[in-house]
């Protein structure tokens, strides 16, 4: 209401609406459907867009299905200049090939961008065979290393009269992507947990997940 100067409904709904398993949202989703799917499926995204987590996790539904779509994974956020040309031309290319009898243009059902490389490497799955999981442990001395923890705990304070800003990563803004964070980090409602310097190179394919358990002295807390 500050912003808008009156009710947003559609805003109100979600904030009424917490819990993500209330029927209003289920009742939204298409999750469970999607291995139903049979018809062809080609999907453009990029590693700056915020609907890449849910878009990867429904290629694995159909995919398990039997029914692996074509992915194409790019340098882009949502809606980044780039993503316009190869969006508009693959789908024309993938749309001719299966109702005009074209020969497809693609060697491999995966096309993705390495990061760091300015590459585009040919796959035939994702996450690329090969990919194995790697387990990682965060202590409480701000350590982040594949050994078990002993225990332990990581405070910091957040003040609501200085929210802690969101640098890079994905957006809906047009140039999304990865920034410099080293003044970020510094803030004292900002928790950094560090490995040690890599050896050798990785390449990192898949997605991440982060197990966090953590209690706050207010009745409503988030973690980012």
């Amino acid at each position: 209401m500050a912003a808008t100067g009156h009710r947003v409904h559609w805003y109100q709904d979600w904030v009424g609406h917490e819990n993500l398993t209330d029927e209003f949202w289920t009742q939204q989703s298409h999750t469970a459907s999607v291995p139903e799917v049979t018809a062809p499926v080609y999907m453009i995204t990029g590693w700056y867009d915020i609907f890449l987590p849910w878009q990867l996790r429904n290629h694995a539904q159909l995919a398990a299905a039997g029914r692996p779509p074509r992915l194409t994974l790019g340098p882009w956020g949502h809606i980044s200049r780039g993503l316009g040309a190869p969006s508009v031309g693959e789908t024309v290319s993938f749309l001719r090939e299966h109702f005009a009898d074209a020969e497809s243009d693609r060697v491999a059902p995966i096309r993705a961008y390495l990061t760091g490389t300015e590459r585009w490497f040919d796959l035939a799955s994702w996450p690329p065979p090969g990919t194995r999981t790697e387990r990682l442990n965060l202590h409480d001395t701000g350590g982040l290393s594949p050994d078990p923890t002993a225990g332990g705990s990581t405070v910091h304070v957040y003040d609501p009269a200085d929210p802690t800003p969101a640098l890079g990563g994905p957006g809906l803004q047009a140039n999304p992507g990865p920034v410099d964070s080293t003044a970020h980090e510094r803030r004292g409602d900002v928790v950094v947990f560090r490995g040690d310097p890599l050896s050798e190179p990785v390449t990192v394919a898949g997605e991440p997940l982060a197990h966090i358990r953590f209690r706050s002295s207010q009745p409503s807390a988030d973690v980012s």
